[in-house]
């Protein structure tokens, strides 16, 4: 690809970018002339981005007059960013105040489509960092977090992992896709997952699901640590912290009954 190649690719990012800035501007419909004008581009220009953003749904046309607004598609990837960020900033004082009770790194991870990924975390009082890291995705069979998205989450997301080889990390790790199956029916009696020397050894995690106000899992809660200090048999008390925590986001999001 030569760099007049990537100039041109540049531009038409650019250019759709500007064209979905310009309708969320403006908070009107808008014919392809008006917008190549706004644009500073030709109508043939714009009239095949809008197809290929109408396809994709991010915009819509109207069949009266045929001029265009944002669409569906352009309204979910809003809601998600701000979702995910509410998330976030909903969760940040329950997560420290579970740093605080427990000694223990803190993680809230995000329950996608995809699987989970690590949106933020709280160190521990430990100096030892023990694999959280923010931005990574997590293998659902071997880890709490992972372990929740499959027993609460889109059961797209366990049909397609039930179809997937379980890659074996430790001794410990699940490998057999009636072991996962009957972990999974244990989470939901309890409502909590932890994974012991699963991905790594000596190093556990408990966690217990998120849920907006519809219902659905959107995120989970985990503490994260040495397999002596975080132990859901000998810590009861810690499981009724991480279950409170994972309450107060839920309700903080809208979420009404027991998580």
């Amino acid at each position: 690809m030569t760099s007049s190649d990537n100039d041109i690719g540049l531009k038409s990012v650019h250019l759709t970018i500007d064209a979905l800035e310009l309708l969320s501007r403006e908070q009107r419909d808008i014919g392809i002339s008006e917008m190549a004008n706004l644009l500073g581009t030709t109508k043939g220009t714009v009239f095949r981005h809008m197809q290929t953003l109408l396809a994709r749904g991010y915009v819509t046309q109207s069949e009266s007059s045929h001029r265009y607004r944002l669409g569906p598609q352009a309204a979910c990837l809003g809601q998600s960013a701000i979702d995910h960020t509410d998330i976030v900033e909903r969760a940040r004082p329950h997560l420290s105040a579970l740093r605080e009770a427990t000694g223990e790194t803190v993680a809230l991870s995000l329950v996608d489509q995809q699987g989970v990924v690590i949106l933020s975390k709280v160190m521990g009082k430990s100096p030892l960092e023990i694999g959280v890291r923010v931005g990574s995705r997590l293998a659902l069979h071997s880890s709490a977090q992972g372990k929740i998205a499959l027993a609460f989450g889109p059961s797209l997301l366990l049909a397609q992992y039930e179809r997937q080889d379980l890659a074996s990390f430790t001794p410990h790790t699940i490998e057999t896709t009636s072991e996962l199956k009957a972990a999974l029916e244990r989470i939901r009696q309890t409502g909590i997952a932890e994974a012991p020397n699963e991905y790594m050894l000596g190093v556990n995690a408990i966690a217990a699901p998120i849920r907006d106000r519809s219902g659905a899992l959107v995120a989970t809660v985990a503490v994260v640590g040495s397999i002596q200090n975080v132990d859901a048999r000998t810590k009861p008390e810690m499981i009724e912290a991480i279950v409170a925590t994972a309450q107060k986001i839920s309700t903080d999001l809208g979420y009404v009954g027991n998580v």
